[in-house]
């Protein structure tokens, strides 16, 4: 079995970690929330950046980020809404706000993510565990492993009975793939649709194959019809 990274170590689930008691943490000391503002003002249209420097003491965890936002909603023309007056927001409001967001390390762009926000959270380490990061760089390099999404697009003529993708991934492949599908012109950021209402489209079909062979099953055969999606349901956490 061929490893992913090179140089990485054997290990083993945890589950089969019979004869081990589980490890107590003890390299992080302390955390606490840090609040980071914008660079500058924030306007219609324009992009919003936040810079959250280093520090030799510190560890910036940013799995546990928050993006806190105060926003109001408004008429296309800029004027308030009047009393009363029905309105309602896209599902997923405050992602829906963003068209992109990116993420870079010492100004080199590492992940594009829909999920980068203005809050950092800091862990105060061990000074043994510091030190020892630090003696340790003078030999070798960090590496910092990324979660990375990829998400690609894909438009299917309208009257299609099938629809075949070839090479949408090379070399590395992805441990999940997840397909939606919503209408051309809800994707297309339209108000009167909603861009996350995805809809089957009487699909029946759908399967992924690597090196001609089909992953991580075979293909699945839906009929939403008959109500026999069980199995299919269950591929979502398999």
């Amino acid at each position: 079995m061929a490893f992913i990274l090179k140089g990485s170590p054997e290990c083993v689930k945890s589950e089969l970690e019979l004869f081990h008691l589980p490890a107590t943490q003890m390299a992080i000391e302390d955390g606490h929330w840090v609040e980071f503002h914008p660079l500058s003002n924030v306007f219609d249209g324009g992009p919003v950046e936040f810079h959250i420097s280093g520090s030799g003491e510190e560890y910036v965890d940013l799995s546990q980020t928050q993006l806190y936002v105060k926003a109001k909603i408004v008429k296309a023309d800029g004027t308030p809404l009047e009393k009363d007056e029905k309105i309602g927001s896209v599902n997923l409001f405050m992602h829906f706000l963003f068209s992109q967001m990116d993420i870079s390390l010492n100004d080199r762009l590492v992940l594009n993510s829909s999920n980068t926000y203005s809050y950092r959270s800091k862990v105060r380490i061990s000074p043994g565990v510091i030190l020892r990061h630090a003696k340790a760089l003078e030999n070798d390099t960090e590496r910092y492993h990324l979660n990375r999404v990829l998400c690609k697009v894909y438009s299917v003529p309208q009257g299609s009975m099938s629809f075949v993708r070839d090479n949408i991934f090379v070399g590395q492949m992805p441990k999940r793939i997840i397909v939606g599908c919503v209408d051309n012109d809800a994707f297309h950021d339209t108000f009167q649709k909603s861009p996350f209402d995805f809809k089957l489209y009487h699909m029946n079909f759908i399967g992924i194959y690597v090196d001609g062979q089909p992953k991580p099953h075979a293909p699945l055969e839906l009929n939403f019809d008959k109500n026999n999606y069980i199995k299919d349901y269950h591929s979502l956490f398999s």
